[in-house]
C-alpha cells in the first residue's frame, strides 16, 4: 500500500522525469523471505490450540469440583471438605491464568498476522516493480501469493463473501 502510494505520488509529481524503481540487489528475495517469519505465526496458532484444550480440561475439572462441593453442602450430615475448597480455588486461579494467556496469545497472533500480511504485500509489490508486471499479471501474483492472512482459527470459506459474515 505504501509503495503503491509512493509510486503514484512520484508518477504524479515527476511526470516529466522517468520514474523507475529498481531492485539491484540479489539479496532482496532472501531479505523478503526472512521477513515472513512464518514459524512465529504458526507457533502462535499452535499455542492458541493448546491453551484452548487446557482451558477446556480445567473448566471440566472446575465443574466436577463444584458438583462434589455442592453435594457435600447438601448432605444433612456435615462431612469434611477434604481440601476440595483449596482445589477449587487453585483450579479457579489456573482458569484465570489460562484466560490471560489466551488473550496475550491472541494479541501476539494478531501482530504476527499483520506483519506477515505487510511482508507478503511488500514482497508482491517489489516483484511487480522488479519485473515490470502489468496489472493483470500482478493480480495473478496477488492470487498466488496472497497478502490476506486469516489470523483466527475459524476460517470462513470465502473471506470476501460478506453475506456469510453478517
Amino acid at each position: 500500500m505504501f509503495f503503491e502510494y509512493l509510486v503514484c505520488k512520484l508518477d504524479i509529481n515527476l511526470r516529466n522525469l522517468i520514474t523507475t524503481i529498481q531492485c539491484k540487489s540479489k539479496q532482496t528475495n532472501i531479505i523478503m523471505f526472512s521477513c515472513f517469519k512464518l514459524h512465529i505465526f504458526f507457533q502462535h496458532r499452535l499455542n492458541a490450540e493448546s491453551c484452548k484444550e487446557m482451558l477446556a480440561q480445567r473448566a471440566s475439572q472446575f465443574r466436577a469440583i463444584q458438583r462434589r462441593l455442592l453435594t457435600r453442602f447438601k448432605d444433612k450430615t456435615p462431612a469434611p471438605l477434604q481440601n476440595l475448597d483449596t482445589l477449587l480455588e487453585g483450579t479457579y486461579r489456573q482458569l484465570i491464568h489460562l484466560a490471560d494467556t489466551i488473550q496475550e496469545n491472541n494479541l501476539a497472533l494478531e501482530v504476527s498476522s499483520n506483519a506477515l500480511c505487510c511482508a507478503s504485500n511488500l514482497f508482491n509489490f517489489i516483484l511487480k516493480l522488479w519485473t515490470n508486471m502489468s496489472d493483470e499479471e500482478y493480480k495473478v501474483l496477488q492470487s498466488s501469493i496472497t497478502p490476506l492472512v486469516v489470523d483466527s482459527l475459524d476460517v470462513v470459506s470465502n473471506p470476501l463473501d460478506q453475506s456469510k459474515l453478517e
